[in-house]
């Protein structure tokens, strides 16, 4: 990927702003209920309200904003439709993206990411929060705030709203980071790599069929 650093710094400052007037509206919003589980792990959505169980402070002093620039592609080669979820997942230890679980949770040693939200919705870039329409482009509604000090995390998108169901998925293949940081499908969250706000947008690599249940 070819990106200038006048370009990165334009988009920078938009989705900057974008993130800055979502977080004003989540913060006014009251507080979720109960939080279900996926692996031991709290769901968490970007879009929605964080339960007050899972409500802490920002120990670390990060905050990451994502989102793709560029149309992610489904197994048809079309833009992904407007509602498809992606996962926000922290590696294990053993460096890889590990093959989901036949119901869509993360496999192997990897979860859900540990933090203020771990769920996405692609919604395109507008800002409209709408499930319709079919752009492939997707931002994060807020910027994550890990709970952990230092983690692997990566990305992995769905064909589908449901990861219990969708036949595909995608995972991270590539971002470019504000900091001029650039990488594979892996990114590495912590204190001497990310101080206050950064961002990235990403890339993501080909479908792959969801794994069949086991019986």
């Amino acid at each position: 990927m070819n990106m200038s650093m006048s370009t990165r710094r334009t988009r920078s400052v938009g989705w900057t702003l974008q993130a800055a007037s979502c977080l004003l509206l989540i913060a006014m919003a009251a507080p979720a209920a109960v939080a279900e589980e996926a692996g031991g792990r709290p769901v968490l959505w970007d879009d929605r309200n964080i339960p007050e169980s899972e409500m802490k402070p920002n120990p670390f002093n990060m905050l990451f904003y994502m989102y793709s620039t560029e149309p992610v592609l489904d197994s048809k080669g079309e833009p992904h439709q407007h509602g498809h979820v992606l996962q926000w997942i922290q590696d294990g230890g053993n460096g890889m993206q590990d093959a989901p679980n036949p119901d869509g949770s993360p496999g192997g040693d990897d979860s859900l990411a540990l933090g203020n939200f771990n769920m996405i919705t692609m919604h395109g870039l507008d800002g409209t929060q709408m499930k319709e329409g079919k752009s492939g482009k997707w931002y994060s509604a807020r910027y994550f705030v890990p709970t952990i000090r230092d983690a692997v995390y990566y990305l992995r998108l769905w064909e589908g709203d449901d990861v219990r169901t969708a036949p595909y998925y995608q995972n991270s293949s590539e971002y470019q980071a504000s900091t001029g940081d650039q990488g594979g499908g892996m990114i590495h969250i912590s204190p001497a790599t990310i101080q206050g706000p950064q961002e990235a947008d990403w890339r993501f690599g080909p479908s792959t069929p969801r794994p069949a249940a086991k019986h």
